[in-house]
Parts: C-alpha cells; sequence; structure tokens
C-alpha cells in the first residue's frame, strides 16, 4: 500500500545484494520464460514481427561452435518466442532453450531480475507508486488507484494483473504512516 500523500519507488536490489522475501526462479525452458513475462500468443498473433531469417532458423538445426552471430541468432528467435507468437516457433523449442544455459554462462547465474509479485497494491490518495526501469514484470491480483494517486512507469515494465480500477472509492481505509507493499514473494531474474 502507498500512503495517501506519499511517493513509493520499487525497484530491484544492487547485483549480488541478498534482501529478505526475495527468491531466484530458474527457468528450465524457453516456455517458462514465456509464462513469466511474455505475451499470450494470441496477443503476439496481432504484434508485427517479421518471419523468421533463414539464418536465424539454420542454427536450429548446426550443431557448431557458438559464434557470436549464432549466439544472437537464438536471442532473435527467444526474443519472437517469448513476446510474440510462439506457435510459429513452438517445433525449435527445445533449441531455442539453449540461450538460457548461454546467458547464464555469462552472467554466472541462471534466473531472472525485476520480477515482482504481489496480492493487491493499492496506491491511495494522491500517492505515486513508481516501478523503476531495472524492473520487468509487475505482477498483482488486484491493482485499485485510488482518486489522484497515480503509478509512474519509469522504463519498459509488462503489468499483469486480474484488474485494475483508477479513481477507485472503497471504503475508508485507516491512515498510513509508512509505505508498504506486503510483498508475498519477490522474484529476482536476470535475462
Amino acid at each position: 500500500m502507498v500512503p495517501q500523500g506519499k511517493s513509493l519507488l520499487l525497484s530491484e536490489p544492487p547485483a549480488g545484494q541478498k534482501k529478505a522475501g526475495y527468491v531466484m526462479l530458474t527457468p528450465k525452458t524457453i516456455d517458462d520464460v514465456k509464462s513469466w513475462i511474455g505475451v499470450p500468443n494470441s496477443v503476439g498473433q496481432r504484434r508485427k514481427f517479421p518471419s523468421p531469417s533463414a539464418a536465424d532458423l539454420a542454427v536450429l538445426s548446426v550443431r557448431t561452435p557458438l559464434t557470436d552471430g549464432r549466439v544472437q541468432s537464438l536471442q532473435n528467435l527467444a526474443y519472437q518466442y517469448v513476446y510474440g507468437d510462439s506457435t510459429v516457433l513452438t517445433q525449435h523449442s527445445a533449441a531455442i532453450s539453449q540461450i538460457l544455459q548461454i546467458v547464464a554462462a555469462k552472467a554466472s547465474i541462471s534466473g531472472f531480475t525485476g520480477i515482482y509479485l504481489f496480492q493487491d497494491v493499492d496506491v491511495l490518495e494522491n500517492a505515486e507508486l513508481k516501478l523503476a526501469a531495472n524492473l520487468k514484470v509487475f505482477f498483482a491480483d488486484n491493482i485499485r488507484i485510488w482518486k489522484g494517486g497515480r503509478i509512474t512507469l519509469l522504463g519498459n515494465i509488462k503489468i499483469d494483473c486480474s484488474s485494475i480500477v483508477g479513481d477507485y472509492t472503497g471504503p475508508k481505509l485507516p491512515d498510513i504512516v509508512e509505505a508498504s507493499l506486503n510483498l508475498g514473494v519477490i522474484s529476482n531474474f536476470v535475462v
């Protein structure tokens, strides 16, 4: 909950710092990544992605050392798989999943940063919830933005929620002295 008239910035902790409530989720396949931070295929079908290039598709069938060009091709396909219509690449999902191991090896970690999970979020009257640019996805069950409240996105962030209501006028809440988002689980990932 963001108290009336207050501003709260939500961002991930500095690299390497462990914070209470943060957990590392490790994707096993590209389908895990799509379900966590991607878009549904019905939405992806409306996005304008070029057809996968012959060069990009060639890396899926060739078992040669991974050059920078092959890694770039895998990244292109993974991006299209996660943020577009994955059905056009489903037969290649196992090969595309190689990018997870490549990214993990380069970064010495095997997860993602900047994914936050909440139950309900209330941004009270004249309050502001700022979502930092280092966030990737903000999950919540219900988001209620009270009259005069606002959520400010400071980067390219996906908000995934069951409902979002603006100009909310519910029952009067008690005065809140300190900001709290009642973090059920905050997941710390890196893409």
